[in-house]
């Protein structure tokens, strides 16, 4: 190895194509990819060499079995200092640079992990056309009998088309879309699956944390799993604008078999027994907040009325019937939280006291205040004719027979629910044209004052002429002599009545 190649700084191996002066994202660890590491790394023997590519990648490394030599690239040099200053990186090495610098040099691992894809693995100026080449450069770099984890976003997933898919800050390192100008196809399962002895998962939702990997036949269990992926791109979306309802528009693409080929993200493994899907409700169990949003959305209230009721008993209900009703809260959590509102690290809320019925009111007041917000902002909340979440929430309370508002627990906001995207489109417009009407009532009103105000200086002006020394002077002078006036008066009095 030249001696070039060596950062001077840090000791890190440089490969090419790395950034000098930026730092990757932090990245959230991942447990369902920690899962398909810590699947793909067991009986790895101990002298195994093993590679983790990307920051997300990196901070998989503690599902690795101990003393494992992994070595952790990244692409900014910064990243690649200070993960050389961690001790964990003893038994492996630090290396900056591209995936693709790092395949041309020959390295060969046993266990490749590379999350993102290639925007957020290679380099810059990286020759890799599209996701399906990269997915082959990181089987190269695994070897024929190597393992590898590889996930990769895909770009024309369903959250793309509902506007919630937040963009990647590590892909505008990416300036390579296609080779010599030539336009590339989007990746598919079926294009992936046609490389060497691969299994294509999907990820939801997203390729650098996501929360929920399932494979094709988890998707088409509509009772458990596929819900589970629903869950997780609600929650993704859960306080932006989408352009349609998530949890409806998802659930009909994964009722249609669209679920793998539309899934925000993919994981590619190879040579990986996969584990067991672990979710955070029972198997055969359906979501609450699928139910009541199939409910809200009409034609009647009776199946909406039995599902509010069975929430409402829900905290002083036994547990075998807590632990089925269950709706996302950032990633999958009990439907009735505790009574501050917040749910235990176990994913389940703490029992609430039996004899404590302002808990047990609190709880329900707050679960069903957020549910309310939630729809209306989707706009799918069909039984309402014109809905605002203060009017959702007044009847779901009646259903549940608590008394009181959700004033004292959220803050709700009553405007209408958009019903469309162009109903958004059309209160957008009236918007801006009401506040055109009020800036020109604005501009005619400073027109006037400004008039006023030049009256109101002309008068001053005479008032100050008229009470001056030499305007009565001139006034008086110009007046008739009072003889004069006598005189002329007389004569006429003479001639009037001749």
């Amino acid at each position: 190895m030249l001696p070039h190649e060596i950062d001077p700084e840090s000791g890190a191996r440089m490969v090419g194509g790395e950034i000098p002066d930026w730092s990757e994202p932090a990245a959230s660890p991942s447990a369902a990819l920690g899962a398909l590491v810590a699947a793909a790394a067991r009986d790895l023997p101990t002298d195994a060499r093993i590679l983790l590519a990307g920051m997300p990648a990196v901070s998989l490394g503690a599902h690795l079995p101990a003393g494992a030599a992994a070595h952790r690239l990244v692409r900014g040099l910064p990243d690649a200092r200070a993960l050389t200053g961690s001790a964990e990186m003893a038994a492996g090495g630090v290396i900056a640079g591209g995936l693709d610098r790092l395949a041309a040099q020959g390295d060969t691992f046993d266990l490749v992990v590379a999350v993102g894809g290639p925007e957020a693995t290679c380099s810059p100026d990286s020759t890799v056309a599209d996701a399906t080449d990269w997915v082959r450069l990181v089987l190269g770099l695994a070897g024929d009998s190597g393992r590898v984890v590889a996930s990769l976003s895909n770009p024309t997933g369903m959250d793309r088309f509902l506007d919630i898919a937040v963009p990647d800050p590590a892909s505008g390192w990416s300036v390579t879309d296609a080779v010599d100008g030539a336009p590339t196809a989007p990746p598919t399962p079926a294009r992936l699956a046609e490389l060497d002895d691969v299994e294509v998962l999907a990820a939801w939702p997203d390729a650098a944390a996501p929360s929920v990997v399932l494979t094709a036949g988890d998707l088409t269990d509509a009772s458990g799993p596929a819900q589970a992926a629903v869950a997780s791109l609600a929650a993704r979306a859960e306080g932006r604008t989408a352009l349609r309802d998530v949890w409806a528009t998802a659930e009909r693409l994964l009722d249609a078999g669209l679920g793998l080929p539309l899934a925000p993200a993919w994981v590619v493994t190879r040579h990986v027994a996969l584990p067991a899907s672990a979710l955070p409700h029972p198997a055969g169990s359906r979501l609450l907040e699928s139910e009541l949003r199939r409910a809200v959305a009409g034609p009647g209230r009776e199946r909406l009325r039995e599902l509010v009721e069975a929430y409402a008993a829900w905290p002083q209900a036994p547990s075998d019937v807590r632990d089925v009703l269950v709706r996302p809260d950032g990633g999958l959590a009990a439907l009735g939280e505790d009574r501050d509102g917040r749910a235990t690290e176990a994913g389940h809320a703490d029992p609430v006291d039996p004899d404590d019925h302002s808990g047990h009111t609190a709880a329900v007041r707050h679960g069903l205040s957020g549910f309310a917000q939630r729809v209306c902002a989707d706009g799918a909340a069909g039984l309402w004719s014109a809905p605002t979440t203060d009017d959702v929430v007044r009847d779901l309370l009646a259903m549940a027979g608590v008394e009181g508002s959700a004033a004292p627990t959220a803050e709700l906001d009553s405007r209408p629910a958009p019903t469309s995207r162009s109903a958004e489109a059309n209160r957008l417009h009236d918007a801006e044209a009401a506040l055109d009407e009020t800036r020109r009532k604005v501009s005619w009103l400073e027109g006037t004052l400004r008039a006023r105000d030049r009256r109101i200086r002309t008068l001053e002006r005479s008032i100050a002429i008229e009470s001056s020394t030499a305007y009565k002077v001139v006034h008086q002078l110009g007046r008739p002599v009072p003889a004069l006036k006598r005189r002329a008066r007389s004569f006429l009095d003479r001639h009037s009545g001749a």
